[in-house]
């Protein structure tokens, strides 16, 4: 069933049909699901919602997801592009959106201080990333992303280490270089 979602959300999408295409893929977000088709759908409707410029519904549905399956185990994927979308959005200048994070909402249910900031949102998403799914691929990633991070809060040292932590996984390639050179 979900292959067959999968291949519909395919066709839709040759056919130009966004909207469907974000219909059919969503059904592929339900409980049951094979974790490889899950996971896909998360990422096609993010990158057709970052395609239409929905970054702040990229967000929701990302928060959507996190917040219902915490323990999915495309958890750690949703945590690196929930961190990925709040920077975005932070370099497109809505860093004071709160609208968009609510308080209560499981995501952001830690001991740390509460987050004023997207920027903040997204650390939070790269160090919750970091701290829960330690043997995930994307840990290298969220590193490399929490470098930029500190590096836009002028926190230099702590961007360094966050590049020079991401080093040790990233495969040779662009952002392997950038974390060498930051």
């Amino acid at each position: 069933l979900a292959e067959s979602v999968a291949t519909q959300a395919n066709l839709l999408q040759l056919l130009g049909r966004p909207a469907e295409v974000l219909k059919a893929y969503m059904q592929n977000l339900h409980e049951g699901v094979p974790t490889e088709f899950s996971r896909a759908a998360l990422v096609q409707i993010i990158r057709l919602l970052l395609q239409q410029n929905e970054v702040t519904e990229a967000a929701r549905q990302l928060q959507v997801f996190f917040a219902s399956r915490p323990a999915d185990a495309a958890s750690d994927l949703a945590l690196l592009t929930l961190g990925e979308v709040c920077l975005k959005l932070h370099l497109e200048g809505a860093a004071t959106n709160r609208a968009l994070f609510p308080t209560n909402l499981t995501l952001f249910a830690t001991n740390a201080p509460p987050i004023t900031n997207v920027l903040q949102a997204a650390l939070a998403q790269f160090d919750r990333l970091i701290a829960s799914y330690t043997n995930s691929p994307f840990v290298s990633l969220a590193q490399l992303t929490r470098g930029w991070c500190f590096w836009l809060q002028n926190r230099r040292s702590e961007g360094a280490a966050a590049f020079a932590a991401a080093t040790g996984g990233l495969p040779l390639s662009e952002d392997l270089a950038i974390a060498h050179f930051k």
